[in-house]
């Protein structure tokens, strides 16, 4: 569940709360009608013309205490009406969350996810001349390559040749895309063990892009 989803939820539950603490006051407001601006300012401009009575002064005091506990049912409807839409909008955040949240997961039938194509460092060696500068490049360029993403499928002399294939070393190495092979070739560190090949090596190098 996401960040959004947890805090929607944590208000619609608040929110509820509030409300099942004003349930007596949310009770009395059911049972009460709520009567329009109009009619109040009526009844109490009726009571203040009759002030002189004493009748209706105690007629008009228990007109303005009913006044004022419709009021107060009026105020415990806001209550209701305010805390309701509030855990509603909580719960509606909650449902957007999660949802988005399990759209992000989903693949669409039918469409096929785009992925770079891998890309092959294939290099051939035709003759080594020289077997120490060889090695000296060999422990340069191995953890040059791998810390450049580099890894070795396979290297060393052909189990078996076949038309007009070689016996010859090949080294093979998988990138995960051809700019990465090629950033591997141009790293500090490949290129001091090409420096310490030299001359001592005729070889084929080569970058393919793989089959998607």
């Amino acid at each position: 569940m996401t960040r959004l989803a947890i805090a929607s939820v944590v208000l619609a539950v608040i929110c509820l709360g509030a409300v099942a603490a004003h349930t007596p006051l949310i009770a009395t407001s059911i049972k009460v009608g709520w009567d329009d601006s109009g009619r109040v300012i009526s009844q109490i401009r009726t009571e203040l013309h009759q002030l002189k009575d004493p009748d209706a002064l105690r007629l008009a005091a228990e007109t303005f205490a009913s006044l004022e506990q419709r009021s107060t049912e009026a105020n415990a409807r806001y209550i209701v009406y305010f805390y309701t839409a509030l855990a509603a909008l909580g719960f509606a955040l909650a449902v957007i969350g999660s949802l988005a949240r399990s759209a992000s997961k989903l693949t669409i039938v039918g469409e096929t996810p785009q992925t770079m194509a891998r890309a092959y460092w294939i290099t051939v060696y035709r003759s080594i001349r020289d077997q120490e500068a060889f090695a000296a490049y060999a422990r340069l360029a191995g953890p040059a390559l791998q810390a450049a993403g580099g890894r070795f499928l396979a290297r060393g002399l052909p189990a078996r040749v076949y038309e007009s294939g070689l016996d010859q070393r090949a080294v093979l190495l998988e990138f995960d895309s051809v700019a990465q092979a090629i950033a591997a070739h141009d790293s500090p560190g490949y290129q001091q063990a090409l420096r310490a090949l030299g001359n001592a090596a005729d070889r084929d190098m080569r970058i393919v892009e793989g089959v998607e």
